[in-house]
This record gives C-alpha cells, sequence and structure tokens, in this order.
C-alpha cells in the first residue's frame, strides 16, 4: 500500500509538472497572440488613417475639379457672350456708321454734279439761283447733320473703350445742376419741333461736385431718348430736386413705354429696345450703359420706372460731394 501511495503521489507531481509545462506554453502563446493582434490593431489603424487621408485628399481633389469645371463653364458662357456681343456690335457699328457715311456720300455727290452742271449751263435767273442755294443749304445743313451723328456715334465707341479699360478721365467742379438741365433742354428743344420740353425746378438745388461735361453727356443721352420715344406733340418733363445730401435728376417721357422684364436690361451695353420705334431710331445701344457708368464714378445711382404704352422716368441720384468710392 506504500508503494502504491508513494506511485500514486510521484503520478501526481508528474501530472502537476507536466499541467505547469502546458500553462506556461498557453501563457507564452497568449502573449504572442496579443502581440500579433496589438500589431495587426496598429497595422489596421495605420491603413485606415491613409485610407481616410486619401478619401480626404480624393473629396478635396472633386471639390477643386468641380470648381475648375464650373470656372470653365462660366469662361466658356463668358466667352460665349463676348463673342455674341462682338458679333452684334460688328453688325450694328457697320449699320450704324455706313448710314451716315451713306448720306454724305449722297449729298456730296448731289452737291458736286449740280455745281458742275450750273458751271457748264450758267443760272437762267435769280429765282432759279435763290431756289437752288436755299435746296444746298438744306443738303449743307443734312450734311452736317450726319457728319455730327458720325462724330457722336465714334465718341461713344471711344468712351466705352475708355470705361472698359479704366481710362476716362474725369475733371471735377462744381456745377449748377438746374443751370445745366435748362442749358441742355434749350440746346435740344431747337433740334425737334414736334416735342415740348418742360424744366420743373422744384427747387433751387445747390452745386454738386461733378464733371461737368460727363453730367451733361448724361442728361443729353436720357432727354434725346425721351424725344426719340416720344409721340408727335408729346411732352417731356425735367426735374431738379434736392433730397437731403443728393440732388435728383429726372426725365420723364409719355412715351411707348418699356416693359417690365427690359428694366434691368435697358442699361446694358449694346442694349436695343424691342419696339419698332427703336429698330427705326437708330442708336447703337452704348448711351444708357455709359451713362451709368458715368453716374457710378460720381457715386450716384440710376434706374428707370417705366408703365408700356404710358412712358417712362428716369432717375439719377447724386451726392453734391463725392464719396471715397466715387473719388477711387
Amino acid at each position: 500500500e506504500l508503494r502504491v501511495v508513494v506511485a500514486r503521489g510521484i503520478e501526481r507531481r508528474h501530472l502537476g509538472l507536466q499541467l505547469r509545462a502546458y500553462v506556461a506554453e498557453l501563457e507564452a502563446a497568449n502573449r504572442t497572440i496579443n502581440e500579433l493582434n496589438f500589431d495587426l490593431q496598429r497595422r489596421i489603424d495605420e491603413a485606415t488613417a491613409q485610407l481616410q487621408q486619401r478619401m480626404h485628399e480624393l473629396a478635396r481633389a472633386n471639390t477643386e475639379i468641380e470648381s475648375l469645371y464650373r470656372d470653365a463653364q462660366s469662361h466658356v458662357a463668358q466667352l460665349e457672350e463676348l463673342d455674341r456681343l462682338k458679333s452684334r456690335f460688328l453688325s450694328m457699328a457697320s449699320h450704324e456708321l455706313k448710314t451716315p457715311l451713306t448720306s454724305i456720300s449722297g449729298l456730296a455727290q448731289v452737291l458736286a454734279r449740280r455745281m458742275v452742271r450750273r458751271l457748264q449751263e450758267g443760272w437762267p435767273d435769280e429765282d432759279d439761283w435763290l431756289t437752288e442755294q436755299r435746296a444746298n443749304l438744306e443738303r449743307l445743313e443734312l450734311l452736317n447733320s450726319q457728319t455730327a451723328r458720325l462724330g457722336r456715334l465714334i465718341d461713344e465707341l471711344l468712351d466705352v473703350s475708355r470705361i472698359e479699360s479704366g481710362k476716362l478721365e474725369f475733371h471735377w467742379q462744381d456745377v449748377d445742376p438746374g443751370q445745366l438741365v435748362h442749358e441742355v433742354v434749350d440746346r435740344l428743344q431747337l433740334t425737334t419741333s414736334k416735342h415740348h420740353i418742360e424744366v420743373d425746378l422744384q427747387c433751387a438745388p445747390a452745386a454738386i461736385h461733378a464733371d461737368r461735361d460727363h453730367l451733361e453727356q448724361v442728361l443729353d443721352n436720357l432727354i434725346s431718348n425721351a424725344i426719340k420715344f416720344s409721340p408727335a406733340g408729346g411732352r417731356i418733363i425735367a426735374r431738379v430736386c434736392e433730397h437731403g445730401p443728393n440732388v435728383e435728376i429726372s426725365v420723364t417721357d409719355f412715351g411707348v413705354g418699356i416693359p417690365t422684364h427690359q428694366l434691368n436690361a435697358v442699361f446694358g451695353l449694346f442694349y436695343q429696345a424691342e419696339d419698332p420705334v427703336s429698330r427705326h431710331s437708330g442708336g447703337m445701344g452704348l448711351g444708357l450703359y455709359i451713362s451709368k457708368e458715368i453716374v457710378n464714378r460720381h457715386g450716384g445711382r440710376i434706374w428707370v420706372e417705366s408703365e408700356p404704352g404710358r412712358g417712362s422716368t428716369f432717375h439719377v441720384v447724386l451726392p453734391r460731394e463725392r464719396t471715397p468710392s466715387a473719388i477711387a
């Protein structure tokens, strides 16, 4: 029995040693697994971070591509618009410049032929001579008006070029707006016997600091347009009044008016009204664009209120003193 007990003890001790060895191996394997898991997690985290970075970079690249695409679309649209304006400009310029040139050439040829004929045939009597001279005077006046028209068209084209290049010069001085309106109205009234132009000075406005020539150009454009789009016998009213630190000049006609959808477009480059009156009245659609740029440089505002068939009122509000933005 003692031997059996001792043998069993030895066996148990041997089994214990084996068990401890197995436990040690398991613990070592577990440490190895933990180390491998840690290393694997580290690699997964690094790979995830790199993937997220690549995704962010890809998102930024996509955003940049979309932005470049939008810019490209915008540039294409701008180029198409410029091409459209160029084609429209060439069409209008060729027509508007050719019309007075054709008149000038035709009148010059008529005068030359009549002078040659009279030199060859002589004058039958004094009454014929006076009649001929009156006719020649009318032709010379028409020749002069067509030359002036051609000069205005060229001046407008030069002004647009100076505006677009930022080289339109201003010479600032104190200007009496009421007096200037009277001068422009008196001059333009001589050009039309079919319209009555009234001046309504609702106050005696103080002088404003402005470029007199350019401001006269604005008034000339607005009143000339009112004459152009008013029926024969129509009234045109030019008003001047003060509003606090500003002076407002308005020109009202009772003509064809402007459709609502065109009110924001009238100050655009090469704008042409859609009505038949405009199509037969000439012009390259530069006057209101130039007027807007001049008023903006004065630190002012220009806009139009209109109702088709009942006329239009153009408003110009100018500060008596130039603002810093206008000086710049």
